[in-house]
Parts: structure tokens; sequence; C-alpha cells
């Protein structure tokens, strides 16, 4: 019998997926008009603590630049391959130019989330 696949919306965007005994987030980027297939995104539940604590690394450091303000443009890699940019369309990104945060409310809405699907995780694999 196959498995009972259950999605659910997250506030911050992207989707809960559960499936049997594991979950996952799945983000999907539009791209620009229909001859663009889009960009798949998907955070296993094992790495979701992993990317919870990179995206306020990495915010922490996009917070840095911002207040060093000494250089126009900066872009930089951060951790778990997320983008943090400074100048041009400023701000962290989970992946390339996808899923732009530069506010800590945006932040904190992501780490709420992320803290739902982690509890969601350890429920499923006990």
């Amino acid at each position: 019998m196959a498995d009972k696949i259950v999605r659910e919306k997250l506030m911050s965007g992207g989707e809960l997926v559960i499936s049997g005994n594991n979950c996952r987030i799945e983000y999907f980027f539009p791209g620009p008009d229909k001859r663009y297939g889009g960009v798949h995104v998907n955070i296993s539940g094992e790495k979701v603590y992993a990317y919870a604590c990179a995206w306020k690394n990495n915010f922490d450091r996009y917070m840095e630049l911002v207040l060093a303000g000494d250089r126009p443009l900066v872009v930089e890699r951060g951790e778990m391959g997320m983008v943090i940019r400074c100048g041009f369309m400023s701000g962290v990104y989970l992946s390339g130019n996808h899923m732009r945060i530069a506010d800590k409310e945006q932040l904190r809405q992501i780490l709420e989330d992320y803290e739902y699907v982690q509890k969601k995780y350890k429920e499923l694999v006990r």
C-alpha cells in the first residue's frame, strides 16, 4: 500500500511534505515565463536544523556587511550554499537569486517554520 502524502503550506513559503516516516520542505520558484521550468529546492527533514542555523548565521553576516557599508557591492557564498548580497537586491538568498530575506521579521518567520518542521521530523523518526 502506498504511503499517504500530506502537504502543508508554510508561512515563510514552501510546503512541508510528510510521506511515510519522513518529511521535507519543498520550494518551487517559477521562471520569468512559461519557457522556463523554474527551480525546485528540497530540504530533507534531517537537514532542517542545519538550514535554520545557516539562515541565522548568514543573516548575521549580512547585517555585518550592511553596517560596515564600506563596499558598494558584495556577494558572498554563505553556509549551506546560500548567497549573501549587499548593494543591489541586498539580502540572504536560499538558492541563487531565490527566496530573499532582508529583515529580522522574515528571518523570524523562517526560523519558526523550520522549528515546526524539525518538531514534525523528530515525531516521525521516533
